[in-house]
């Protein structure tokens, strides 16, 4: 969980017992009001929360969310993979997270895009 971040749990499925754990209410505030109508939409697909990046030495990287974003290019249409990471305004990125952040992408090819709300 994010330094001085306050979990909020959120039923995504009303009668399931899946429940998920955002680690601020920025997050969940992100997913439920930009993530889930773009995907209602069709702007975007396959939603992950937290997915999980490995890096050498058994370090693990987590963001926040990854997602397939809808772009036209041209006649072509494509589905673009998309890495968020949610920060609140005003938030400094740490050192350790933008050696992670370049570490993420030099080994598996992926940009973590920071998100302010």
């Amino acid at each position: 969980m994010k330094h001085h971040a306050i979990a909020t749990k959120i039923c995504l499925d009303c009668g399931s017992h899946r429940v998920v754990t955002f680690g601020s209410r920025t997050e969940a505030r992100y997913y439920f009001r930009e993530l889930l109508p773009a995907e209602q939409e069709g702007r975007i697909r396959g939603i992950e929360i937290h997915p999980v990046f490995k890096l050498p030495g058994g370090v693990k990287v987590v963001a926040d969310f990854s997602y397939e974003q809808y772009e036209q290019m041209g006649l072509a249409d494509a589905w673009i993979p998309t890495v968020v990471d949610v920060k609140g305004r005003g938030k400094p990125l740490t050192q350790s997270f933008r050696r992670n952040q370049k570490l993420v992408r030099a080994i598996h090819g992926i940009v973590i895009e920071v998100v302010y709300r």
